[in-house]
């Protein structure tokens, strides 16, 4: 044996392995089938993945088997997400899941993360742009299967606490490629009703990620969006997310809590009630008794017992005022007299019967119309001159240039 060669413990062949292993596969991806699973009760899920030529020791720790909207099962074929790490004690090669699609579901996953960075970066899911959900609304629009579970459980949960408000259900189908188009159709007709509603529930059931597929279609994303009456989202249970909950102005995490959310009970809309009334009488009263102070401080006044001395120490302001006033609107006429008398002598100056009497004639044609220096004038035209105090018709026997 070489001396100089480094001898390692089993410890430390196993911590190096497992440095090594865990930094170079820290986030895989792995593809196979469930086999001898085991479920304890702590939470924790212990299983072999294999194929056709290998397999892995498997563990799904309790705190990520709680997201998981479905329950692994042996001879599922699956595909998983997590690190390879090894058990130094043992030497024990093993797989730590995080998560878990049946198979064909890690390409819809990449799809769903691409299309919601997407909408993401277009400002789509922004705080800023969410409609405020209505406190106490009257009426709403719940957009889900007409013969499903959803709709008896809103109305149940409606009728129990808020028996007030109106359900208007528009049934659309909520699984399947022909889903979105229903849907959209859905959103639009809602918002296009003659009679309005305050909110809209949209919501299913829960299911399988392909299930749930139609809610993270881009189109019906945009719908939710672009809606003018706020929508809330009610899509599977509490740990199934789609694109439909991020566009929403707010997503609830069953159908029953979102009816919840738009019902307030009835007890204490009545609490809120009485709690307005006494305010609003409480303001009343206060302003009738500001006013009652503000009359008694007038009655206790010394004008208000000897009228004659208010009117004494206004009596001057009161006479510069009229004197004032007399004086302006003398002032006013004189200025206007003045300019009334330009103005007419500007018109008796241009009065051409002013010209007339001073020796002046005015020339007009057979139509009527002055006959100007440039004006045609051939021999044998006739024509009128009108003189101050008569009219004399002629005809044109020479016409001269001058």
């Amino acid at each position: 044996m070489d001396t100089q060669q480094t001898i390692l413990s089993v410890s430390q062949l196993n911590n190096q392995a497992k440095f090594l292993l865990e930094n170079k596969f820290s986030h895989v991806w792995v593809e196979g089938e469930i086999s001898s699973l085991r479920q304890y009760s702590s939470g924790h899920i212990y299983f072999i993945l294999k194929d056709a030529s290998g397999e892995i020791s498997s563990v799904l720790f309790s705190h990520d088997a709680q997201k998981l909207a479905f329950i692994p099962e042996n001879g599922q074929k699956v595909t998983l997400f997590g690190s390879v790490s090894l058990y130094s004690p043992r030497g024990q090669f093993q797989f730590k899941v995080k998560n878990i699609h049946i198979s064909g579901q890690g390409d819809l996953w990449e799809a769903y993360e691409r299309l919601k960075k997407k909408l993401e970066s277009e400002g789509l899911f922004d705080a800023v742009i969410k409609k405020k959900i209505p406190v106490y609304p009257e009426k709403i629009g719940v957009i889900t299967s007409a013969d499903g579970s959803v709709i008896r459980d809103i109305i149940n949960v409606i009728n129990r606490r808020s028996p007030h408000i109106h359900i208007m259900l528009r049934p659309s189908l909520v699984q399947g490629d022909i889903a979105v188009e229903s849907l959209v159709k859905s959103i639009e007709d809602i918002n296009a009703h003659i009679i309005p509603v305050d909110a809209i529930i949209i919501g299913r059931g829960g299911g399988s990620m392909e299930d749930l597929w139609c809610f993270n279609d881009e189109r019906l994303v945009r719908a939710i969006a672009n809606s003018k009456i706020p929508i809330i989202s009610a899509v599977g249970h509490e740990t199934d997310f789609t694109l439909s909950d991020f566009a929403a102005d707010l997503r609830a995490p069953t159908p029953s809590a979102a009816a919840e959310l738009l019902s307030p009970v009835r007890d204490d809309l009545a609490q809120y009630l009485d709690e307005q009334e006494e305010r609003l009488l409480g303001y009343v009263q206060s302003y009738i008794l500001s006013q009652y102070q503000t009359i008694e401080m007038a009655i206790l006044s010394y004008g208000f017992h000897k009228p004659e001395v208010f009117f004494n120490k206004n009596k001057e302001k009161f006479n510069n005022f009229a004197t004032a006033l007399v004086n302006f609107a003398r002032s006013s006429m004189d200025k206007f007299s003045k300019k009334l008398e330009v103005k007419s002598e500007k018109l008796h100056v241009l009065n051409p019967k002013g010209v007339l009497n001073r020796g002046f004639s005015l020339v007009y044609g057979t139509d009527g119309n002055i006959v100007k220096p440039n004006s045609p004038l051939l021999n044998g035209d006739e024509i009128n001159i009108h003189f101050s105090n008569r009219i004399a018709n002629t005809t044109v026997n020479k016409v001269e240039k001058k």
